[in-house]
């Protein structure tokens, strides 16, 4: 309304080239019936030479009014309009050749134009009603219309193809029946191609730059009309570039760690078909994980390896730790977008880590001495197409980086095992670390966690020096 405000006070002030009659469309639910209304009533109740559609969510100046108005003047356009983004900004609503569209300020030739700032001259509808002979519907009643915009399908061409040949091989149709003949026919029973991309569900609106093409009168933009679209918020064309860059990057540099959050949603599930038990039980064992797993540490005699070689209760210990809402921001952050590295994930656990670092390109092994760990990894691996190689044996190979989270803690002598670790790494390789050394709740009530060696924090840093590392912060360290 306040577009609309500005462009009647630009006419009372003579800033105007025309003058114009408006008209609001409502109360018809079915948006492809009523804006082909709208068209319908321009054609038979006005003589008036051009239309604008504008969808009542647009922000726009009167200068993106007359910059089309013009362009219908000159007699070369049937149908031209501006560019403004889809609600939340993500792509332009207006769909270039090949799906590519500059912002460049030009006129361009374009393949779908959107509707919510369209202007169409009469003589192009009046070229389209007699082209494609298309018929009055509705004819007795208020929806009395042109069908100028239907919502259906298209077919590319090349998965049209196949119906064209069936169609031109029967036997009742002659030979000298082209593709193009057929293509004609079959617009008329609402069956149309396009000649590039995919075959798509379409809109009413494209629908409508469709029947131009097909009528001779090509479809343009004016790309420096650039209309703002209403959500919550204005957004406005250039946002779209912003808004597309944020994806990519959402995708590039946090779609593998999006993915396993994703996907640890449903590790209930997954233990529960691994384990071939209830869901019910796998949820309950869940919860219940760091009491079980306190209770059979203070009742294992053996060594601590015996412990955890073949310890079911891990599943439930580290889908408990993987879904701690922290647990990817905190214990993953340092790992997010890194790439590339021939890379050691010690303590592997339920296989996080190394299907997202896999899935950032890096070449990763998960080792743990659970077998249980390492099964279950391989069940999610064939689950759910992911990348990584697991194994119970220490790789005898030598890794650009070995990440090691939630796990010192958990070692006896940590001061050999940090000692063998860096055999395995080259000079310049990095060890990532990402530890809870204490035995207590946060609260420091109650020992959570007796299997920690918590003794081992103050001499960690120590350990590392021995071992040939030069710390670079509380989890990072570099080999030497």
């Amino acid at each position: 309304m306040h577009s609309l405000e500005l462009l009647r006070l630009a006419g009372t002030e003579g800033k105007l080239p025309f003058t114009y009659t408006q008209g609001i469309f409502t109360g018809d639910a079915l948006l492809s019936r009523t804006r082909s209304q709208a068209m319908t009533k321009f054609l038979e109740g006005t003589d008036i030479p051009y239309m604008i559609f504008i969808d009542d969510d647009q922000e726009f100046q009167p200068i993106h009014v007359i910059k089309i108005y013009n362009h219908l003047k000159t007699g070369k356009y049937g149908m031209i309009g501006g560019i403004y983004p889809v609600r939340g900004a993500s792509q332009l609503s207006s769909y270039g050749w090949e799906g590519k569209l500059a912002m460049d300020g030009k006129v361009r030739d374009i393949e779908y134009l959107a509707t919510g700032f369209m202007g169409i001259a009469r003589w192009a509808l009046e070229k389209v009603v007699d082209k494609l002979n298309l018929p009055i519907v509705n004819q007795a009643d208020w929806a009395r219309c042109y069908p100028f915009m239907e919502v259906g399908r298209r077919y590319s061409d090349k998965d049209a193809k196949p119906f064209l040949t069936s169609f031109i091989n029967k036997k009742h149709v002659k030979e000298k029946v082209t593709e193009e003949d057929l293509k004609t026919l079959l617009r008329q029973f609402g069956i149309t191609t396009r000649p590039h991309g995919d075959s798509i569900y379409i809109s009413e609106d494209w629908d409508l730059c469709d029947k131009f093409r097909d009528a001779g009168i090509r479809c343009y933009v004016d790309t420096s009309v650039q209309i703002g679209h209403m959500k919550e918020t204005m957004h406005q064309c250039q946002d779209v570039e912003d808004i597309q860059l944020k994806a990519y990057n959402d995708k590039e540099m946090f779609g593998a760690v999006h993915k396993q959050e994703e996907l640890m949603r449903s590790v209930d599930t997954d233990i529960a078909e691994f384990l071939k038990v209830d869901v019910k039980e796998a949820q309950k064992r869940i919860n219940e994980t760091k009491g079980n797993n306190a209770k059979l540490w203070n009742e294992h005699e053996g060594s601590v390896e015996d412990f955890y070689t073949n310890n079911e209760e891990s599943l439930f210990d580290s889908a408990l730790l993987n879904l701690d809402p922290e647990y990817f921001s905190v214990r993953l952050g340092g790992l997010i977008n890194f790439r590339g590295a021939k890379t050691l994930d010690v303590g592997c656990g339920n296989g996080t880590a190394t299907f997202m670092l896999a899935e950032q390109g890096c070449d990763v092994t998960g080792y743990d001495i659970n077998k249980v760990s390492i099964d279950f990894c391989e069940y999610r691996k064939k689950k759910y197409d992911l990348k990584g190689n697991f194994t119970t044996k220490l790789p005898d190979e030598e890794f650009d980086l070995v990440i090691a989270i939630d796990v010192l803690e958990h070692i006896e002598n940590l001061r050999d095992f940090l000692y063998n670790i860096g055999k395995k790494m080259r000079k310049g390789a990095r060890l990532y670390h990402s530890d809870w050394f204490g035995k207590y709740d946060p609260t420091g009530q109650k020992v959570m966690w007796p299997m920690h060696f918590d003794t081992h924090e103050e001499r960690l840093d120590a350990w590392l020096e021995e071992a040939g590392f030069i710390k670079f912060d509380s989890v990072w360290a570099v080999k030497t």
